[in-house]
């Protein structure tokens, strides 16, 4: 069992990956007590995971992030405003607890920074000229003013966008291309709809210029998100692993 050690607080400049599993719990000693840190699935938004920390017999409300749900219960026990990193309490900047954490992954979703916007890339589909049939992918955005999870696919050979309000479809666009898409929805004009697809980007662009022999790569699509035991061949061969920068709290 982890306990509160100095290294922890040295991580301010470390790049990480986030393998978050849903129900994933992690005991933590810090001050002498153990911390419990749960993630769950977040009830109103199917595409999202919340956290919960547990001490003895308090508890958090549920929390966006792993550090606020730490620091909260932390300062409520001891009445102290000292704060943790949730990443680094649960482990994501210890290579081993990493390893475990990775071991049998098949795919990691690719996340691509685009401004404001944080695309994420769950599934590679091939065609002769550029992404195809299954490539999928998402973006968070305003869609009538209120903040959408927006799902972008091609099936069919036809690009996809499926807006949501939690866990409501609230919109859908269809075309043939990712920009004509992207127009008809009326949102985020001056992007382009292929860069907000995540085609364009050079990791997605390393992967379709190196396809499979038979052209078929599976990889995660967004309801197997919570599942990361699919496909090791996919992220042996094509994903090397994208990190995500450390918040600073």
């Amino acid at each position: 069992m982890p306990k509160d050690k100095k290294t922890i607080k040295n991580t301010s400049s470390q790049q990480l990956i986030v393998p978050f599993r849903l129900h994933m719990r992690v005991f933590y000693e810090l001050n002498g007590e153990i911390f419990i840190i749960s993630i769950i699935q977040n009830t109103t938004s199917p595409f999202e995971l919340e956290f919960v920390c547990t001490c003895k017999e308090k508890s958090t409300e549920i929390s966006s992030s792993a550090s606020t749900a730490i620091i909260t219960l932390y300062q409520e026990i001891f009445g102290k405003r000292t704060e943790y990193s949730g990443p680094a309490i649960m482990g994501f900047y210890n290579d081993q607890i990493i390893e475990r954490l990775l071991q049998n992954v098949t795919f990691f979703p690719i996340y691509i920074k685009i401004q404001s916007f944080l695309v994420v890339v769950s599934n590679i589909g091939y065609s002769k000229n550029n992404a195809g049939n299954g490539f999928t992918s998402s973006i968070l955005t305003k869609f009538q003013k209120k903040h959408s999870f927006v799902l972008q696919q091609i099936k069919n050979n036809t690009c996809i966008l499926r807006i949501y309000h939690e866990s409501n479809i609230v919109a859908q666009f269809e075309d043939e291309t990712p920009t004509n898409v992207w127009k008809k929805s009326g949102i985020n004009k001056k992007f382009d709809g292929i860069d907000l697809f995540g085609i364009t980007h050079s990791s997605v662009q390393t992967i379709l210029q190196n396809p499979p022999k038979n052209n078929i790569l599976r990889i995660c699509t967004v309801d197997e998100w919570n599942n990361f035991e699919i496909l090791q061949q996919a992220f042996d061969r094509h994903i090397k692993l994208e990190k995500l920068k450390k918040r600073h709290y």
